[in-house]
């Protein structure tokens, strides 16, 4: 293997030829691959090297030379500061373009397939891409003496505050901005990282887009949460549509968000979700699609292609998540489903009922 020719701190022009999956620009410098953070293909650009290993280097933009004609300003004041987003800079249409080279750059890596026999369709966009994700999960910390919600900077833990985050929808971001204030306000002891001190690390709000139920999780330092029946009732005053608080306890020095043990505060335990004509039960550490109405539109997808009747008396559909294999059992009358078990991830396991009643719990 030939030594990587760069070095770090060293400044040298670069042409991006396409962007990976991480939303990095790529480029060569003496057949040496470079990945270059808010670099866009077609530019020409200066850049600086940040980080050298023997296979690959990454790079920051020092000017750009030639700009991409796609290149738009980011509409999220706080996008070149927050680790949130990558393509924000990417008009919207590329952006639906750019993860359809994804797939073929995969196909031409990853398998013998010729490209010239496949049909590659367009990637199916949002008319709205904005307001869409159902779940946000803000840290809190204090910063000069001022509760703040936000996300980290990339690759840092330094706190962004945001006060209207874009991407997430309307009723995740009023929900995170009174509680963070109601914390302020009742002087709720925040959580200090370098100490390990304070209580209220994480506040989690998920909202479901068909049923209007939001639920509040306050990830904690302690299971003791200081004034916890005034900030119930006023945050249920507030929000009626908040049907579910809980805490979920969190001790460990971790850039994990939950912790093993969470406990209820008031209203139910779960609330409801509807994909289609499915009902899901989600708690508060349940895994579930971040964007709804994109995976009603997968569904269909698949369910148009696999062409399924409604006569097939043993249907099995092997997908990346379950609960793709419940929507489309459902447009199958015989389809089997019932008592359906899988586990997701460590620690959550979920119980399909999707054929007896249309409701999932997980």
């Amino acid at each position: 293997m030939s030594e990587n020719p760069v070095t770090e701190g060293q400044q040298f022009p670069l042409t991006i030829k396409r962007i990976g999956i991480n939303g990095e620009g790529i480029g060569y410098f003496k057949r040496s691959v470079v990945f270059v953070t808010g670099a866009l293909t077609g530019e020409e650009v200066v850049v600086e090297a940040t980080k050298v290993n023997p296979r690959y280097t990454e790079a920051k933009i020092r000017k750009i030379r030639k700009k991409s004609p796609h290149r738009v300003t980011p509409p999220c004041p706080v996008y070149d500061a927050c680790g949130g987003c990558q393509l924000q800079h990417l008009s919207y249409p590329e952006q639906l373009q750019m993860k359809k080279d994804l797939i073929v750059q995969s196909i031409e890596k990853h398998t013998r397939f010729h490209l010239e026999q496949i049909k590659i369709r367009d990637t199916i966009g949002m008319g709205n891409p904005w307001g869409y994700r159902n779940k946000s999960q803000f840290q809190v910390r204090e910063i000069d003496d001022v509760v703040e919600a936000g996300l980290f900077g990339a690759e840092s833990h330094e706190l962004v505050p945001i006060e209207n985050c874009i991407v997430q929808h309307p009723d995740t971001v009023k929900v995170t901005n009174f509680v963070r204030d109601l914390l302020e306000e009742l002087e709720i002891p925040i959580y200090e990282e370098q100490r390990n001190s304070g209580i209220v690390r994480t506040i989690v709000v998920r909202t479901g887009i068909k049923t209007g139920e939001i639920q509040l999780v306050l990830v904690t330092n302690s299971k003791k949460l200081p004034r916890k029946r005034e900030l119930i009732e006023r945050t249920q005053a507030a929000f009626p549509e908040v049907v579910s608080i809980m805490q979920n306890v969190n001790q460990a020095k971790t850039s994990l968000i939950f912790g093993e043990e969470t406990l209820f505060l008031a209203g139910k335990e779960k609330i409801t979700e509807k994909l289609g004509e499915i009902e899901f039960d989600l708690s508060a550490r349940a895994f579930f699609q971040l964007n709804p109405s994109q995976t009603e539109k997968l569904y269909r997808e698949v369910a148009r292609a696999i062409r399924l009747t409604g006569n097939e008396k043993n249907c099995r559909c092997l997908l990346w998540c379950w609960n793709h294999w419940t929507f489309l059992g459902e447009t199958g009358s015989r389809s089997t489903g019932y008592g359906y078990y899988c586990r997701i991830h460590r620690g959550c396991e979920s119980k399909c009922r999707a054929r007896r009643n249309n409701k999932c719990q997980l």
